[in-house]
């Protein structure tokens, strides 16, 4: 028993982002440098998808739709925390607890009374795996007058952080944020404007959003039911368009996309006086995806930048 109480724990964590696309499952053994044990990323079921996007703007009943979506989404955690770590070769008796983020659907820190709130019962995930279950991270850091975002630097500065240098990682999401490791201990984040949050709006509409049927490998469309490319192109552009205007939509988007990223990202580094040389990416080279080029951020920071790919 005693051993047991002595072996670094291993932790789930469950997240599900703003695009509601799908829930992913970390599996980790907290040592001194966390131990990555499993990862696992289920599509959001489109029967849970269409409602959490429908509940993020608002609308009527809402209150009776969060509350059965609330427990509903709690099922769909459980169900791939169970999956993780059956995919894992452990048991549920091995994890010592899960952290759930949740899903966000509304982010008001900026109120005359703050408030954040995410959905998914972490009760729910707690009875269906025996597990305790953590929740509802943000709360407390807007009742500290913070702003509940971002939360990546706490992990950050598990992973990143060195003695020897001053290090700011740069995590582009739905919205881009930075956070500042010094080598000093220091720590601090902060969102630095928009993302990916054009691209993805536009992928959606490209391609039928609300009927699940795309999906993007390594930044390419990818023929769903039978649909190709070629299908998703024209599916679901407004008609008013001309057709000769309807490829042009995306390529030029991307641009405007990554030129914005690349500008607020610059103004807020520039404001916090970082200097960079060097970021890690996780988007594959060379993909559609790589909207943001380490060109147009080097151009928007007006010095040199090179991207490091991750993995």
């Amino acid at each position: 028993m005693l051993e047991r109480m002595q072996a670094p724990p291993i932790i789930l964590g469950i997240m599900s982002g703003t695009s509601a696309d799908g829930i992913d499952v970390a599996v980790m053994r907290m040592t001194k440098k966390t131990e990555l044990l499993h990862f696992l990323s289920l599509p959001m079921p489109p029967e849970l998808r269409e409602p959490i996007l429908r509940l993020a703007e608002p609308g009527v009943n809402e209150i009776e739709l969060m509350g059965a979506l609330h427990v509903r989404l709690g099922h769909a955690y459980a169900h791939a925390a169970l999956q993780a770590i059956e995919a894992a070769g452990l048991k549920t008796g091995d994890i010592a607890a899960i952290g759930c983020h949740g899903q966000t659907i509304r982010h008001r820190p900026g109120e005359r009374h703050p408030f954040t709130m995410q959905i998914g019962c972490a009760a729910t995930i707690a009875e269906r795996t025996g597990i305790t279950t953590v929740d509802d991270f943000r709360s407390r850091d807007i009742a500290a007058g913070g702003q509940g975002a971002p939360l990546v630097p706490f992990a950050h500065r598990r992973l990143f952080a060195s003695e020897d240098t001053d290090i700011a990682v740069l995590n582009i999401g739905g919205i881009a944020n930075i956070t500042w490791l010094g080598r000093d201990g220091s720590t601090s984040g902060f969102d630095c404007g928009p993302g990916n949050m054009l691209m993805d709006v536009l992928m959606l509409e490209r391609s039928g959003h609300f009927s699940g049927r795309y999906h993007v490998l390594h930044g390419r469309l990818s023929p769903v039911d039978g649909i190709g490319p070629e299908q998703l192109r024209i599916k679901a552009l407004d008609k008013r368009i001309a057709e000769g205007v309807k490829e042009m939509i995306l390529a030029t988007s991307a641009t405007v996309d990554g030129e914005a990223t690349a500008h607020f990202i610059a103004r807020r580094y520039q404001a916090e006086n970082i200097r960079i040389s060097r970021i890690a990416r996780g988007v594959p080279e060379g993909s559609e995806l790589e909207y943001l080029d380490e060109f147009t951020l080097s151009r928007a920071l007006d010095q040199r930048v090179i991207w490091e790919q991750l993995g």
